[in-house]
């Protein structure tokens, strides 16, 4: 039986009980990603909390999934595993398998756990940033292949990686600098026969002594497969074939069209299937045939493999399609899941992956979830001690955080949810979509009328009779003074400001922020403010009248007399801020960046784990952090 090889890395809401490491201490830094022991393995749609195994290490029956950490001490809380994309898997047996993904993410399946290796570390000491882990494959459990790509900042490039697991360690093969850097897809026949695949570019040859680029007329490429050392595809917005010497251009009906592949693969030379974005083709040996997707909702399938040709599989957005040699089918079981990649290593063992870290595994019957699936955006999040936190977010989602697990909360609303702001364990705000505020007296959730429906973006006091909401359609400042909400004015603007972000100190100084639109609250009046440049603005904090941090583009900061801009020397936006004190400030941003800084410090970019985009950071004090974010997405860091 002739295994398919997957050619392509996969691209870039259940209720929930959500069990958190309760222990003191995490684990030592290594310079890599980190486990730590997990408290319990019970996450997540509970169908995936035990395992059987004949694996020797699944045999005990105590074994438990490890808390994965990145080497700046983020933990994860959910999704678990981890999150972040999957982008890649490989299978070698039950016993034996990868998946690798953004954040330079890498996990090894032993038959009982996913654990995570260390190739964070490894790739660090290039003094590169590495963004994510592409693809992979196997030519055997002590020969696998990896290809990673990261940012050089101090060259001010983009680099590629090709890495290599000997069954002990993950060294760097080789390494690429420019703009045409980024490796994207590898297949090999053997050591000495190596293919991968650069955008823009045409594909590499690795002969076992150097890299080599055969001529090829135009196109980029961007995924490749072979069945032998002489029948080789690369594809992109084209396909060519390598018949050994030469590539040759393969045209697809209709000809002259450019194509959008997604993966290729196959199990022969006369059996080559082909993913686009509207539609599968396949290959018979001596031409293309192709058909519409078989599932019309069901699109975007960039993951292929199959253990025959009569049993082949498609990881797509929408679930997993399945191809008997006749009909397309869709299990039940894997409908509305987003996955990208799948790879077994028989009929009855298979793993499939995608957004946000969802781990499904198929034992021949059927599929089932590893760990927690994702859930709904986390779009803000605050508490009042470390056992007393809320995060809230799309569609209603509500988490609250005691000592030992975050739960769902049902407050009674479907409603996309924005901002929170927690006074005290009896005293908690939420606000949203159409004007909705939503308050918790300790005992029960309940709906307070509020003078707006347009969305409301976040919600900030200090005092239980003094608490502050903005709106982002028409700019609204609503003020809340312990019995009703009511509207404040501020000076009318065409367009009217769309407010992000609101924080105050007191009474007497309160700032809201959105888009170009900075205003002050003096405890008359709110007022714009003039920085001296435009910028745009979302997400705003402090630690008093003369410590206020204003994140976006750029970085701002007030102490009372005058402002002063920090350059931080990235291309990602700042989404969200936390003051832990002067001196002392989180942010994060919309490619998963977590940093620590301040007046007369650097912000150095810790390792967060992650590319997802995070959304909002909330610090009791400073030995402990939470970042929340797209997917469900929930940081830990305890140093």
């Amino acid at each position: 039986m002739l295994a398919l090889a997957l050619s392509l890395a996969c691209n870039a809401d259940d209720d929930i009980s959500l069990v958190v490491d309760g222990g003191p201490e995490f684990g030592q830094d290594d310079g890599g990603e980190r486990s730590d022991v997990r408290d319990d393995a019970g996450l997540g749609d509970g169908d995936g909390a035990e395992w059987s195994s004949s694996c020797e290490a699944g045999a005990d029956a105590d074994v438990v999934p490890p808390v994965i950490c990145s080497a700046d001490s983020w933990c994860w809380e959910n999704p678990f595993p981890r999150g972040g994309f999957v982008n890649e898997l490989w299978t070698f047996s039950p016993c034996d398998a990868w998946a690798v993904g953004d954040g330079a993410s890498m996990l090894h399946w032993d038959g009982a756990v996913w654990s995570p290796v260390d190739v964070d570390g490894v790739l660090a000491t290039t003094g590169a940033s590495v963004f994510r882990v592409t693809d992979l494959f196997g030519l055997a459990p002590d020969d696998l292949w990896a290809v990673a790509t990261g940012w050089d900042a101090m060259a001010a490039t983009a680099v590629g990686f090709v890495l290599r697991w000997d069954g002990a360690e993950w060294t760097i093969h080789s390494r690429w600098s420019g703009w045409n850097a980024a490796v994207n897809d590898l297949w090999a026949a053997g050591d000495g026969d190596v293919w991968v695949t650069r955008l823009y570019d045409a594909p590499l040859h690795w002969d076992g002594s150097s890299w080599q680029s055969p001529p090829v007329s135009g196109g980029s490429y961007s995924h490749v497969w072979g069945s032998a050392s002489d029948h080789v595809w690369a594809v992109g917005d084209r396909a060519i074939r390598w018949n050994g010497a030469a590539w040759t251009e393969m045209p697809i009906e209709p000809e002259g069209r450019s194509l959008g592949a997604y993966a290729i693969g196959g199990f022969d030379r006369d059996d080559v299937w082909l993913l686009e974005d509207d539609g599968i083709n396949h290959y018979d040996g001596r031409s293309w045939s192709r058909r519409p997707w078989p599932v019309p909702l069901m699109s975007g399938g960039s993951g292929l493999w199959g253990g025959s040709a009569d049993d082949l599989w498609v990881a797509c957005d929408g679930g997993m399609l399945h191809w008997d040699g006749r009909d397309w089918a869709v299990p039940a079981e894997t409908s509305g899941e987003e996955l990208r990649c799948v790879h077994g290593s028989g009929a009855d063992d298979a793993w499939a992956a995608g957004g946000f870290g969802r781990l499904l595994h198929w034992n021949g019957s059927a599929w089932s979830g590893y760990g927690s699936a994702p859930m709904n955006d986390l779009e803000a999040i605050d508490g009042t001690s470390p056992v007393d936190i809320w995060a809230v977010g799309y569609e209603g989602t509500v988490l609250h955080r005691d000592a030992t697990a975050w739960t769902r909360v049902d407050i009674g609303t479907d409603g996309w949810l924005h901002g929170v702001r927690a006074l005290a364990p009896d005293d908690v705000w939420i606000v949203g979509d159409f004007g909705l505020a939503m308050h918790w007296d300790g005992s029960a959730w309940t709906t307070v009328p509020t003078p707006t429906t347009e969305l409301l973006t976040d919600v900030w006091g200090n005092d239980p009779a003094l608490v502050w909401a903005v709106g982002w359609q028409d700019g609204s400042i609503l003020r809340w003074n312990g019995t009703a909400w009511s509207s404040v004015a501020r000076p009318a603007t065409d367009p009217p400001p769309r407010f992000d972000a609101v924080w105050s100190s007191g009474s007497e100084d309160a700032w809201a922020v959105g888009g170009y639109a900075i205003y002050r609250w003096d405890g008359t009046r709110w007022s714009s403010v003039d920085v001296g440049i435009l910028g745009s603005w979302n997400a705003v904090t402090g630690s008093g009248p003369d410590d206020v941090w204003i994140a976006g583009s750029p970085l701002m900061h007030w102490d009372g007399t005058s402002w002063q801009q920090f350059s931080l020397d990235r291309s990602s936006i700042e989404v969200g801020m936390w003051a832990v004190g002067p001196g002392d400030v989180w942010i994060v941003d919309d490619s998963g960046g977590i940093l620590r800084g301040g007046v007369g410090f650097d912000w150095p970019a810790l390792r967060s784990g992650t590319n997802t985009w995070l959304n909002d950071v909330w610090a009791p004090g400073p030995d402990e952090a939470w970042a929340v974010g797209k997917g469900g997405t929930i940081l830990h860091w305890r140093p």
